[in-house]
Formats: C-alpha cells, structure tokens, sequence
C-alpha cells in the first residue's frame, strides 16, 4: 500500500510538472513575438537616441564657435571705439589749431607736408626700382 501511495503521489508531482512546463512553453510561445517586438522598439528608440545625440553635439559645436566669434567681435568693437575716441580727441585739437592759428595758414601747412610726403614716396619707389634693376 505504501508502494501504490508513492507511486500516486511520484505521478501527480510528475504531471504537476507536466502541465507547468506546458504552461511555460504555452506562456513562452506567447511572449516571443512580444520579446522580438520590443528587441525592434528598443533599437528603433537607441538609433533615434544616436541620432539626436549627434545632432546635439553638431549643434554645441556651433553654439561654441558662435560664441567664439562673438567675442572677438566684442574685442574688435571696443578697438574701434577706442581708436574712435582718439580720432574725436585729435579732430577737436584740429580744430582748436585751426581756430587760432586761421584755417588758410593750417591749409597751407597740411598741403606742404602733402607734398613732402608724396616727393618722399616717389624717392622710395625710384630707390626700389633702381634695386630691382640692379638684382636682376
């Protein structure tokens, strides 16, 4: 009798593990096409992240070089406006010359040391020439 209740009991624990594993395979059957579906979706949504993160690191790069050159713009500008103010400053000195000193005088002066300068120029440039004749 001992032998017939440990073969009953051997036989319901073995179909007990007969229907979990059919429960398995029936459960394991049914999530496979799942599993392959959300394997797509994740590599579809981790392309889009590469994606998206290539641009943005496209898009830093500008914004970097942007700001780049907006400061040397700034550092050009404050040249310019300081170069600015000194013009101003010599211009009203100019005028200040030219008040006292009479504007036909001041013209007359500015108009010889034009023609200096140009009589200056062409010197260097006949010296220049007369060099390159001489070199070749």
């Amino acid at each position: 009798m001992a032998i017939c209740h440990a073969v009953a009991t051997s036989y319901t624990y073995v179909s007990s593990l007969t229907s979990t594993y059919q429960v398995y395979l029936s459960h394991k059957l049914k999530a496979k096409p799942l599993i392959g579906k959300i394997i797509t979706v994740l590599r579809a949504v981790y392309r889009e992240y590469l994606s998206v993160s290539n641009r943005f690191e496209k898009l830093q790069d500008a914004y970097n070089r942007e700001q780049d050159r907006n400061e040397r713009l700034k550092n050009r500008l404050e040249e310019f406006l300081g170069e600015n103010r000194e013009l101003r400053t010599i211009a009203t000195d100019f005028g200040r010359v030219r008040t006292v000193m009479g504007a036909e005088q001041v013209n007359a002066v500015i108009d010889r040391a034009k023609q200096q300068e140009q009589i200056e120029a062409e010197q260097k440039r006949a010296l220049r020439r007369k060099r390159s004749r001489e070199v070749r």
